[in-house]
């Protein structure tokens, strides 16, 4: 850690999402390996919300995302030079149809939507750059619901699972259509500041393990100890810039020289560091990469995991 680059600002981390997220911040989550794999580099705020679906989550806009800045919070924006926001929906939307908390599909797409705008327009207001991560839901076990429905509620469970995994499914197609077609309205020329990454959860843990996928999930919806690690691993890829790369916040203390301390945090003598922040933020614009990515757009800004 000693020779490490470092910079006067932090990236900003949200994550706005159901329980899933709101979950996340628990021992062992994916929220919490954020937290601590970057502290002193940025802030992570868990905006998770237990049981909301889209229709309800954009009546907290306002207050999550506020696009009017009062002075204040203006000013603190200069703490950061980039931002991240997940947006984890889907999971309640897709229950199942005339339920309390069911969602459409369209109207779950129209609701999606009018939240990344609002994403984008909160950071717009910073005038600094953003990184929009678009998660599917994860698959649904339906034997799990099922044992748990009988855990839960005992002789008063109806035998009838309130979700599926082809609706599962559908949502989380629907939400990286979603990605991919603001993906398409945001490429360059028109807002080079934005890029957005498109995170099919539901097809990746299917795909990463056909025959045993329900370790990823602790009672057929929620995310296991396995299923945190699964996230974690997976934004990781999609977002070294932060998660790996981002500048310490102010210099470790074995490079303060005690005999001349202003000389230590003159940041315009570490410029090295402002050239690997440069650099992060420019890969933020490059192309999709090998591995899991699979680019499926014309635009290059996409990163979808499909």
């Amino acid at each position: 850690m000693a020779d490490e680059k470092w910079e006067t600002q932090l990236c900003r981390v949200v994550a706005f999402g159901d329980s899933i997220t709101q979950e996340a911040f628990e021992n062992g989550g994916w929220g919490a390996r954020l937290v601590a794999q970057l502290t002193r580099r940025g802030d992570v705020v868990n905006r998770g919300f237990s049981g909301y679906n889209t229709e309800w989550a954009v009546r907290t806009l306002d207050k999550v995302f506020p696009v009017k800045h009062a002075p204040q919070a203006a000013s603190a924006w200069g703490l950061y030079s980039s931002a991240v926001v997940t947006v984890f929906f889907g999971a309640n939307d897709a229950s199942t149809p005339g339920s309390r908390q069911a969602v459409p599909v369209d109207a779950f797409v129209a609701n999606l939507r009018k939240i990344c705008l609002r994403v984008a327009a909160w950071a717009d207001g910073s005038a600094i750059p953003l990184t929009l991560v678009v998660i599917g839901c994860p698959p649904v076990h339906r034997e799990q619901r099922l044992a748990f429905q009988v855990e839960k509620y005992g002789k008063k469970a109806t035998g009838v699972p309130e979700r599926s995994l082809e609706m599962a499914q559908e949502y989380a197609a629907a939400a990286m259509a979603v990605a991919n077609e603001l993906a398409l309205e945001w490429a360059a020329p028109v807002a080079p500041h934005r890029t957005v990454h498109a995170l099919n959860l539901c097809e990746l843990m299917l795909s990463s393990s056909p025959d045993n996928w329900s370790h990823f999930l602790r009672d057929g919806l929620h995310l296991s100890r396995q299923g945190n690690e699964f996230v974690y691993t997976a934004l990781s890829a999609l977002l070294p810039h932060v998660v790996g790369d981002h500048p310490l916040f102010f210099p470790h203390h074995s490079r303060i020289d005690a005999g001349d301390v202003d000389a230590s945090f003159d940041v315009d003598a570490n410029q090295p560091s402002r050239d690997v922040a440069a650099a992060a933020s420019a890969s933020r614009l490059a192309p999709a990469g090998a591995g899991t990515s699979t680019d499926v757009s014309a635009s290059p800004r996409v990163i979808s995991h499909t």
